[in-house]
């Protein structure tokens, strides 16, 4: 699989198990790219150590397994894979959900022409009474500390990023999910509602993230 990889522009690194996967010393080596993490089950403890890495430090991870279920495959998208994929894994398939991350990710570092200068350079973001730690993805006020899922986090953030804006349910799965992860991403109205939830935002007059009827969703506070 590695060397059919390198046929697409790529240049697989491999490592010996996940155990073995550090990523501090990959950073400041200058290695940064797609994570591809293959485990024999859902539940291996490597694996969810990798995804906690993943998402510590910012980097793109698909998670390739022998079979999972759409229940395990949503347990491993909350716990910070951008991907999921269960054998037979069609190669070139594999590629080309690679490339699409890649993209991502360079359009996410790039300032866009429709989008003010990001808030997201900032370890803390206050909006309303609430104040979001960029580095820990928690989320505190006066009365509560609450730890975002990775999807609620990215959710947040795009948000945060475009704050009354009003944004379609299929551009909220492309921003805040991403192309590819079949299963979880059905329904972004329960990651809206979960993150409602977070933040004490009350879906029958909510005050912080506002549906637009035949549209989608608004945020209706910019961070200060």
């Amino acid at each position: 699989m590695l060397d059919y990889l390198r046929n697409f522009n790529l240049a697989p690194r491999p490592v010996h198990d996940l155990a073995s996967l550090d990523l501090p010393m990959m950073r400041r080596a200058g290695l940064d790219g797609v994570l591809l993490l293959f485990a024999f089950d859902a539940d291996q403890p490597e694996l969810h150590y990798c995804l906690r890495q993943a998402r510590q430090h910012g980097l793109p991870a698909i998670a390739l397994l022998p079979a999972v279920s759409a229940i395990e495959r949503a347990d491993l998208l909350e716990r910070g894979a951008d991907d999921c994929m269960s054998e037979p894994i069609e190669r070139r398939e594999l590629a080309a959900r690679i490339h699409a991350l890649r993209r991502r990710r360079v359009i996410q570092q790039q300032p866009s022409q429709h989008r003010p200068d990001r808030p997201l350079a900032a370890d803390n973001i206050r909006f309303g009474h609430w104040q979001l730690d960029t580095r820990r993805q928690s989320l505190s006020s006066p009365e509560a500390d609450v730890v975002l899922s990775n999807a609620e986090y990215r959710l947040l953030l795009t948000f945060l990023n475009q704050p009354h804006q009003v944004f379609t349910r299929d551009r909220l799965m492309d921003e805040a999910r991403g192309r590819g992860v079949d299963a979880f991403e059905r329904s972004i109205d329960l990651l809206v509602s979960r993150l409602r939830h977070k933040l004490g935002d009350d879906p029958r007059q909510p005050a912080l993230i506002q549906t637009v009827r035949g549209k989608g969703y608004l945020f209706a506070a910019a961070p200060a």
